[in-house]
């Protein structure tokens, strides 16, 4: 019988001081993650195993740290693409966050991983 990442409705974990939520989502149309600081929120698509969703996870993860630190910043011209501005001790807050959430979330996928679905 193969097993299967059992699919979690959420996850708490901190970054930089704050409470956020990992949540699968098997409605994801057009992207693997979505991080809405906002709602203090990421959305990883369900369907995501192995390295794909590590990579994912660490990618929403560190646009939520580069958020939550002061890193990024909205702009509309040229386009409306967020731009991310740090010095190497702002990418070090940013990475020490990204690590610090990173390893709450595999702890608690670590678990799962194990309970057949």
């Amino acid at each position: 019988m193969t097993r299967k990442l059992k699919v979690l409705s959420d996850i708490g974990f901190r970054i930089s001081g704050e409470d956020w939520t990992l949540k699968f989502s098997p409605d994801l149309k057009d992207d693997d993650g979505i991080t809405e600081h906002s709602k203090r929120l990421i959305t990883i698509d369900a369907s995501l195993r192995g390295n794909k969703l590590r990579d994912i996870i660490m990618h929403e993860l560190f646009e939520a740290a580069s958020l939550v630190t002061g890193c990024t910043y909205g702009r509309s011209y040229p386009d409306m693409q967020d731009l991310y501005v740090m010095n190497h001790t702002a990418m070090n807050s940013v990475m020490m966050a990204v690590r610090s959430a990173y390893d709450d979330i595999v702890e608690v996928l670590g678990k799962s991983a194990k309970e057949k679905v």
